[in-house]
């Protein structure tokens, strides 16, 4: 009897982890080149992650894709026959409660919603993740990857502690959640400060110079089995300060990012005119049959299209409306432009189209609509994932403000902007110089002033074809820049395809 009590014992105690690993080696099996990619964010809005994704199914993989679907991905992502998006459920605020326990009930349900559609999935070989959002995400992939028997990829974008204490301040609840617990002294990357004082801007700022050490990410992030980030600088931080080893796989423009020709320019004008007026046309033309935008002309006849004499210089901007990006610059360095043609400079009059959606957006809408400006038109649409890269390719030049909020991340709007060779204005800040070289592939500010004198060089005698406009396109032409399928190939396949 002793000993069948034994035995009896034995079995339950073994018997569980046997079965377990015995799944596991099924599910690895089936799972051999398929590989899930989670953003615990909107699809649309990602789209490196749309990029990894698009990249494996070439590659030969079938991929399951899981985030909100708030905004439209690329068509090329929804057309492939090897990628499924399976939704995930975005659970809003409750509107009742201290913050921190509206934010744990979130976490929460992310959670087990999450590690519920993981384990319903088809069965992948990696989980690529982005980061941020990392937390519950990073855990959740993790614990999910130790039941199947999937590797997790942690694709290292940014801090979360970083960019919870932008919004914050790094004493809120919420931050010190992130981290787990504050300590002085650690030697964590200090971004310069995001936003200047004169934005006055609705939101908490950063309150304390105090190195924070995110336990939560450092923790988790040493649980993956592979980790990609996005700079040499950060790749540093990450070995430097987590004990992570990473590898740097650089933004790099999609095969869609590039010059749009003219008659491509005039649709993508005659089709936004019809929203937004910036893009109409401020003269008819003495033939009634010809079609004419702000910037171009169809011949009725011949059809041809050709561009106008005396048109508006056309600039763009994309953001998040985010707090790492002070739009109050832009919006001051465009008044000085204003009094430049005022006092009479030869200069062009100005439609500034700033593209994107996010919270600050209503706060700087205003701002924009109490400006006077006689020679400047701003407009903020939300564009289709298709006309965005039509409207890079017939800009005549771009303006980032992006300041990252852990000084470690690059913006990926200069990059499709270098794809559809854009020249661009940029803010500095801390890694900046592995993406933007100053006078040679464009230009670098700090404040409106400068952006303001940097507009009237590029734009003096518009459009002469000997500027300094013409020469920092010619050089974007001749770089031969890597794109993003053949850049992956490189860096990310061997790394999947070895392990």
């Amino acid at each position: 009897m002793a000993a069948s009590y034994v035995a009896l014992l034995t079995l339950c105690l073994f018997l569980p982890p046997l079965l377990l690993v015995a799944w596991k080696h099924w599910r690895r099996g089936r799972a051999a080149r398929h590989v899930t990619v989670v953003v615990l964010g909107d699809v649309g809005r990602s789209p490196r992650m749309q990029y990894h994704a698009l990249s494996l199914a070439k590659s030969g993989f079938s991929v399951t894709l899981l985030g909100f679907c708030n905004s439209k991905p690329h068509d090329e992502l929804l057309q492939s026959d090897r990628i499924q998006i399976v939704r995930l459920t975005d659970l809003q605020r409750l509107a009742v409660g201290p913050h921190i326990l509206q934010y744990g009930v979130k976490v929460v349900f992310q959670a087990v919603h999450l590690l519920w559609k993981l384990m319903c999935t088809k069965p992948a070989a990696y989980v690529f993740l982005q980061n941020p959002p990392g937390l519950p995400a990073i855990a959740v992939c993790w614990f999910a990857g130790c039941l199947c028997g999937s590797k997790l990829v942690v694709d290292w974008h940014n801090y979360g502690y970083s960019i919870m204490g932008l919004v914050h301040g790094p004493s809120h609840p919420l931050v010190l959640l992130a981290k787990w617990k504050l300590r002085l002294g650690a030697h964590m990357p200090q971004a310069a400060p995001l936003i200047s004082a004169s934005a006055n801007l609705p939101f908490p700022g950063r309150t304390s110079e105090l190195s924070l050490h995110p336990e939560y990410e450092k923790l988790c992030g040493r649980l993956s089995h592979l980790n990609l980030c996005v700079t040499n600088a950060m790749q540093d931080d990450l070995a430097e300060n987590w004990g992570i080893k990473a590898v740097t796989v650089y933004d790099k423009p999609a095969s869609f990012f590039k010059e749009t020709p003219l008659d491509l320019q005039h649709q993508l004008f005659m089709k936004l005119s019809h929203t937004y007026p910036v893009f109409r046309a401020r003269s008819e033309s003495s033939d009634p049959d010809t079609e004419r935008s702000a910037f171009t002309e169809r011949d009725a006849l011949s059809g041809a299209v050709t561009r106008l004499c005396g048109r508006p210089a056309l600039l763009v901007s994309s953001t998040s409306w985010t707090e790492d990006e002070d739009f109050s610059i832009l919006l001051a360095a465009l008044e000085k432009f204003e009094h430049l043609i005022d006092s009479g400079e030869s200069l062009p009059s100005l439609v500034c189209v700033i593209t994107g959606k996010g919270p600050l957006k209503d706060y700087y809408s205003r701002l924009i609509c109490q400006k006077c400006f006689r020679h400047i038109q701003v407009c903020t649409p939300w564009l289709e994932a298709e006309d965005y890269p039509l409207l890079l390719g017939s800009a005549d030049l771009g303006v980032c403000l992006h300041r990252s909020s852990s000084g470690l991340d690059l913006p990926m709007k200069v990059v499709d902007m270098f794809g559809c060779c854009l020249p661009v204005c940029a803010v500095k800040f801390q890694c900046l110089h592995e993406l933007v070289k100053h006078e040679e592939n464009g230009l670098v500010f700090e404040d409106s002033e400068e952006l303001a004198i940097q507009l009237q060089m590029l734009f003096s005698k518009f459009p002469d074809p000997a500027g300094k406009l013409h020469q920092f396109r010619k050089s974007l032409r001749e770089s031969e820049q890597l794109r993003w399928d053949e850049s992956w190939e490189r860096t990310v396949l061997p790394l999947i395809s070895d392990t």
